[in-house]
């Protein structure tokens, strides 16, 4: 999961600490939202785990994941070719 938090951080140029916790800030919400799609769609990461390893509530993390869908869909950002991409 901590190389998926650098790969996002790196991807929307957001601090990793910007990332956890509550924050309404635009950066860090795309980030956070990136971040919790990814997790529970690639890694099949569990919505509880998640809110857990970024210290808000389960409904919070839900949300996170329906708004990274859309950015991913939107912006065409696909992790497998970003992953790729920096190696």
């Amino acid at each position: 999961m901590s190389n998926w938090r650098s790969l996002v951080s790196g991807l929307t140029a957001v601090l990793l600490q910007a990332m956890a916790g509550a924050g309404k800030q635009r950066q860090g919400v795309r980030a956070s939202g990136l971040l919790c799609y990814w997790a529970e769609s690639e890694l099949g990461m569990s919505l509880t785990d998640l809110s857990g390893r970024l210290k808000v509530c389960v409904p919070t993390v839900s949300i996170a994941v329906q708004r990274g869908m859309k950015i991913a869909e939107h912006e065409k950002l696909d992790i497998g070719l970003l992953l790729n991409a920096k190696i």
